[in-house]
């Protein structure tokens, strides 16, 4: 459930800085998310 959740949000996020990477190993699968440098307020895209 929380990667459907994610998965729509995903361009939202990406807007923001926060970006999602899905995985898998041998063992398990994984979500890794993490956030960019954080850009000056005039350079930041609204996300709506």
């Amino acid at each position: 459930m929380l990667s459907d959740r994610l998965k729509r949000l995903q361009p939202t996020l990406a807007a923001r800085g926060v970006v999602i990477d899905w995985g898998r190993t041998n063992a398990s699968r994984y979500i890794e998310i993490a956030r960019l440098a954080a850009l000056p307020p005039h350079e930041q895209a609204a996300a709506f």
